[in-house]
């Protein structure tokens, strides 16, 4: 069941006229789900995704699409920007509703964000408990909030820091946000691998701004376009990994249902651990 969009209405029923290429979500029942698999110590796959509230290209808000896609991809951590704020009765509580129709995720919010569109926060799903998270603010001078979530993983014998952001649109403040999360990054000595994920809104080869990332964490040698996700043609949504990982594959995720649920693509890489084999 899909709505129309109306603020703070979201669909709360799976569409079963699925077109072909749409894959609807895995059960959540128990063993099945996402969270209780076990997780891999050899490979990850990290994803990023910004859901635009659930809001899809046809205009539509509805949240089942938007787990779908993650459902499709199967990552093991999934990057979330501009989740709805809202909750009931005014309409669900997004986070929870998507994580639990992707099969189960474990869910980290961030802080909330006040934007044209309304408040949204970013959001990270796991598969695994966190060791520890925290938010942090990377707002700037009066434009539209930003934050990002900054996560350990301890897993066997390393150690992961993800950090899931999204970047504002000036050069300025993503100057600025670029230098938080670089320090960030040093203030984990210890993490073996450190993955950064989200919108970085920034389409520019090797920006003067993402250079200063580039000593923490690698980029791969092409972007991949992401949006607008009917027609990709800019490399917003970025994942760069610290040259402890090896990036495998990294792909945008450019299915039937991906190119209507949101106005971006997901961004997916498949990434080899320290000391792990493909």
């Amino acid at each position: 069941m899909k709505a129309e969009l109306s603020d703070g209405e979201y669909s709360s029923a799976r569409d079963d006229g699925l077109a072909d290429g749409w894959l609807a979500p895995p059960s959540t029942g128990g063993a099945a789900g996402v969270g209780s698999r076990p997780f891999a110590t050899k490979a990850i796959k990290v994803a990023t995704y910004n859901i635009h509230r659930c809001i899809g290209t046809d205009g539509v808000c509805d949240a089942d699409r938007v787990a779908a896609v993650i459902a499709e991809m199967d990552a093991d951590f999934v990057s979330l920007q501009e989740v709805s704020c809202r909750k009931p009765p005014h309409g669900i509580d997004q986070l929870a509703y998507v994580a639990d129709r992707a099969g189960g995720y474990r869910f980290e919010r961030g802080m909330a964000l006040v934007c044209e569109a309304g408040e949204t926060f970013n959001a990270l799903l796991s598969r695994c408990p966190a060791a520890s998270v925290r938010s942090l603010d990377l707002s700037w001078k009066g434009y539209e909030s930003r934050a990002a979530i900054s996560a350990s993983f301890e897993m066997a014998d390393w150690q992961l820091l993800l950090i899931a952001t999204h970047f504002g649109l000036r050069w300025r403040e993503r100057r600025e946000q670029a230098r938080s999360i670089a320090a960030e990054i040093e203030s984990h000595p210890d993490a073996n691998l450190m993955v950064v994920a989200g919108d970085l809104n920034d389409w520019v080869p090797m920006s003067p701004n993402l250079r200063l990332l580039r000593g923490k964490v690698l980029p791969a040698r092409r972007g991949r376009a992401t949006f607008p996700s009917w027609l990709p043609i800019f490399s917003l949504d970025e994942i760069w990994v610290s040259a402890g990982g090896d990036v495998i594959d990294r792909r945008a995720w450019n299915t039937p249902l991906a190119r209507v649920a949101s106005d971006h693509l997901p961004l997916l890489a498949h990434i080899a651990l320290p000391g792990g084999s493909r």
